[in-house]
């Protein structure tokens, strides 16, 4: 009987946190939380951060399919979510908060997109598509993206005065379930839900 039971998210029960390093040397990938979520793994993502943004390394165990927009999620691609605040007692979207996808390849002209969706009263400009750099690897077995997200789109974004960030992400593939950190969507809407993301302190 007990076997039958869906598993229960760690978030019911306690809260992830990950020191992201300043300064590029051996990168220091995020905590696989597969076993956790009871998904398989095919990918990890690392983050640095610097006074002028942040720098996403990823890499995907499986060759790249496809990549659509706006149907991301249905295709290849990475959703990352980010609170510039760490605001653990929001209820909802505030506008430190952003959404974000990025392609591993471009679609109509799309390859980075912020795609936050606030309440009326928490919002901030969204940022331009321009601002964003995306350089992608690509394998006969695998590919990697290297995304550089600059502080003029993360509003709030000031790492001398706030050392935690809230994150999360969805990274989506093309016929087949996605791998997340540290929310799993099967559950949550991952959007929706930026007090329960995990905490990135910046060392």
């Amino acid at each position: 009987m007990l076997n039958e039971l869906s598993p229960i998210p760690p978030p019911c029960f306690f809260h992830i946190s990950a020191h992201v390093r300043k300064k590029v040397g051996k990168l220091t990938y995020l905590p696989d939380m597969s076993g956790f979520l009871n998904e398989q793994s095919f990918g990890r993502v690392a983050v640095i951060w610097s006074p002028g943004g942040l720098t996403l390394h990823v890499q995907v165990k499986k060759p790249l399919e496809e990549s659509l927009y706006p149907r991301y999620r249905d295709s290849d691609s990475l959703e990352v979510f980010i609170d510039t605040r760490n605001l653990k007692n929001a209820q909802s979207v505030h506008r430190f908060c952003h959404h974000f996808v990025f392609l591993p390849e471009e679609v109509d002209g799309v390859q980075a997109q912020e795609v936050t969706r606030f309440r009326l009263d928490e919002t901030h400009e969204l940022a331009a598509p321009e601002l964003f750099v995306v350089q992608v690897g690509m394998g006969k077995r695998d590919y990697e993206m290297e995304i550089n997200i600059p502080k003029e789109a993360l509003h709030g974004y000031d790492p001398s005065e706030f050392k935690r960030l809230g994150f999360s992400y969805q990274l989506n593939r093309s016929n087949g379930a996605p791998q997340h950190f540290n929310l799993s969507s099967r559950f949550f809407s991952l959007e929706k839900h930026p007090g329960l993301w995990a905490t990135l302190i910046l060392t």
